[in-house]
């Protein structure tokens, strides 16, 4: 009972409170300190892409590459953007690491764009096809389209004083060799207010002046002026002096204020390329060939649905889907849904179906792949088990890509992380993007012997004066390629030893042909001397 008393009377001394309160002051940093921790992941975790959008492809629980034509973004969060969408204005990573005010340092020429007026960003210089729209910067000004997602190119202050074609200042990008043509000479839209335009976008059935309504393909303006004459035979006039495609012509369908593109002319006008007229009825009707036999009624009480049999279909590329339901140009089982209703991808069917010759089933079981899409850097299976980075290492015979055509000239990058598979003629050619982080570019591959030798058979050789650099020719064939004559010289032809299906003669040039095949190469015939009958 003292011991009792004794212990309750000593925890209650100022010591004993003075621990007590430090210990409640550790125990409430603990557990700040982990709700920060447990924030910080759920940050992290929230800053991670959707798989599917990643745009790489991971090994095990650490290990993550990018596919080809992508890089990873700046935290080093597991997801890869393409080059040209950094510094755009977009927020293409997670966590917008790509965007910030790092741009304002970015070196947009480098990545192959212009920087905006602003200096802030980089200008989107590619259409959606994926092909750069213009050659010269002062083509992107005012034109109507924002290339920069500040709208710095469009800056209606400047614009409405710019005469189209002076050139600005800039940082130019790499000069193309040859070089272009120069710009077409732009002029103001009609109304003075939307931009710059060129004379052959006048009227011709496109709206490029956006920022004043489309002046350029007003009614009255295209009615005294007339249609493109760089588009008149793809163009149609309405009565109203609107310029339409002429593919809208005789499509069943009223785009001219009055109509007048449809009507009574249409039975005796051939309909545009690519298209064909509907049978029977008034014959006014044009559709696309596409659309005949497809199993959907575009024509006038369904005429291109009628008279569908196997030879009919097979002459516009149409089969039957899998449902029995429609028809369609369609591939089995490639991942792509053609049939509307699906069928050619029915997971189901899939499953059973045998791949075609020179394809691949992926992991999934279901999706069907051509063998030279494995290990090439691009996500074609759904799963991406067409990039596992250890079958590509390990497992992966690139040289065989093609059953039909094997040893074709692919083979695997060097490296040893995520391995590609590429071609001889991309190896040391001086482009990024090849290899996996430009492996097949780096001095110590290009400059190896076994480098020189692999690419020298296939007719590619480097000089003394720059190992790196490849040109076209051979060693030792008794042309000289290289400037500085290495390529022939005395001392390195002897020692070299000539590819397959070629002999030294003279002890240093290298000549078509095999020793002892009974056919004198040489000029001397030592190649066929000393070789028993």
């Amino acid at each position: 009972m003292g011991l009792v008393m004794a212990t309750t009377t000593s925890s209650s001394s100022p010591l004993s409170r003075r621990k007590a309160g430090v210990s409640r002051v550790s125990l409430r940093l603990c557990v700040a300190v982990l709700l920060l921790c447990i924030a910080a992941n759920s940050r992290a975790a929230s800053a991670q892409p959707p798989p599917d959008e990643s745009n790489g492809v991971k090994e095990g629980r650490d290990k993550f590459y990018c596919f080809r034509g992508f890089k990873r973004c700046m935290s080093g969060i597991e997801q890869c953007i393409k080059p040209e969408q950094e510094c755009n204005g977009i927020k293409d990573c997670a966590d917008g690491s790509d965007e910030g005010h790092r741009c304002k340092s970015f070196d947009c020429v480098a990545t192959g764009r212009y920087t905006c007026p602003s200096g802030r960003l980089c200008m989107n210089v590619t259409a959606s096809a994926g092909y750069i729209r213009y050659t010269y910067y002062r083509q992107y000004l005012c034109d109507g389209v924002k290339d920069c997602a500040d709208g710095s190119d469009e800056d209606p202050s400047f614009c409405a004083s710019y005469d189209c074609n002076t050139n600005v200042p800039h940082k130019p990008l790499r000069q193309l060799v040859p070089a272009p043509p120069p710009p077409p000479h732009r002029r103001r839209c009609p109304s003075g207010k939307g931009g710059c335009v060129t004379e052959a976008k006048l009227c011709d059935g496109v709206a490029d002046c956006v920022g004043d309504g489309g002046s350029d393909e007003s009614d009255k303006y295209c009615k005294k002026r007339g249609c493109s004459p760089s588009s008149l035979s793809s163009l149609f006039q309405c009565m109203s002096g609107r310029c339409i495609s002429r593919q809208l012509v005789c499509d069943g369908k009223k785009d001219c204020p009055g109509g007048d593109d449809e009507g009574e002319f249409c039975e005796k006008m051939d309909c545009p390329y690519g298209r064909v007229k509907c049978a029977g009825g008034n014959n006014r009707t044009c559709i696309l060939s596409s659309q005949m036999c497809d199993g959907v009624e575009d024509c006038p009480g369904g005429a291109d649905e009628k008279r569908c049999d196997a030879s009919a279909c097979g002459a516009y590329g149409y089969s039957v889907c899998p449902s029995g339901k429609e028809r369609a140009a369609f591939t089995r089982c490639d991942g792509v849904k053609q049939c509307r209703d699906g069928s050619d991808e029915d997971p189901t069917l899939c499953r059973t179906y045998n791949c075609s010759t020179g394809e691949v089933k992926c992991k999934d079981g279901v999706t069907c792949i051509s063998r030279p899409s494995l290990c090439d850097g691009v996500k074609n299976c759904p799963d991406k088990s067409d990039e596992d980075p250890v079958f590509c290492r390990t497992r992966h015979n690139c040289s065989l890509a093609s059953s039909a055509f094997p040893n074709y000239g692919n083979m695997k990058c060097p490296g040893s992380a995520y391995v590609w598979c590429t071609s001889l003629s991309q190896l040391c050619n001086g482009y990024q993007g090849d290899c996996y982080e430009g492996e097949d570019e780096k001095p110590e591959f290009c400059t190896s012997e076994k480098t020189r030798n692999l690419l020298g058979a296939s007719g590619r050789i480097s000089c003394r004066s720059n190992m790196r650099q490849f040109t076209y020719g051979y060693y030792c064939d008794g042309v000289q390629h290289c400037l500085d004559g290495s390529d022939e010289s005395p001392e390195f032809c002897r020692g070299y030893e000539c590819p397959e299906g070629k002999v030294k003669c003279y002890g240093k040039w290298c000549v078509p042909g095999r020793l002892c095949d009974g056919k004198r190469d040489c000029p001397d015939g030592s190649d066929e001397k000393g070789c028993s009958t």
